[in-house]
């Protein structure tokens, strides 16, 4: 069955080790956003 997602955006959460070098999360959306044709954002949320 296909279904379709209604998906403006994608938006990763903040990682919890900033001081990584690589960010998995920051690659993971982004190739999902270039797939589905939408526009991701890194900034939209942080952790507190």
């Amino acid at each position: 069955m296909d279904k379709k997602l209604n998906v403006d955006v994608i938006v990763p959460m903040s990682p919890s080790k900033k001081d990584r070098g690589y960010q998995p999360v920051d690659v993971i959306a982004e190739e999902l956003a270039n797939k589905l044709g939408v526009y991701h954002c890194f900034d939209y949320l942080s952790k507190i």
